[in-house]
């Protein structure tokens, strides 16, 4: 029992990060500091195409953030934005550690996703291309 208190504080504290990193805004930006979120997620194993047989399919929890979220996160990513080679349509893509955010094509939409490895508790990729 321990250990899923450690755990799950661990968990609760990537959470609040990914939270402020995505609404932490300065003072010049005349944007609200939060929002609703609208997105998905889903549970899965260390290796997202074809796993092992016998692989835990609930290891890691795979979030998606669409909308507002997504493009204020994708605008105060540092990282330089790129051509999306998995899309390949125009959309550009943004990569810092384990989180991707795309604006897709035309401005058409904002799409980040990354995934929380449960146990250590990380941020890691979400992606398969």
């Amino acid at each position: 029992m321990c250990c899923w208190k450690s755990s799950k504080r661990q968990l609760v504290g990537v959470l609040v990060a990914v939270v402020a990193f995505s609404t932490d805004v300065p003072a010049a930006h005349a944007e609200p500091l939060s929002g609703p979120l609208s997105g998905e997620y889903h549970f899965h194993g260390k290796t997202l195409l074809d796993p092992p047989p016998g692989a835990a399919q609930d290891t890691h929890l795979g979030l998606v953030l669409e909308g507002r979220a997504a493009r204020d996160l994708f605008r105060r990513m540092t990282a330089k934005a790129e051509a999306d080679i998995c899309l390949d349509d125009g959309s550009v893509s943004k990569t810092q550690g384990g989180l991707r955010c795309t604006e897709l094509a035309g401005k058409a939409g904002w799409r980040c996703e990354f995934a929380i490895q449960l146990e250590p508790v990380a941020l890691v990729a979400d992606s398969a291309c």
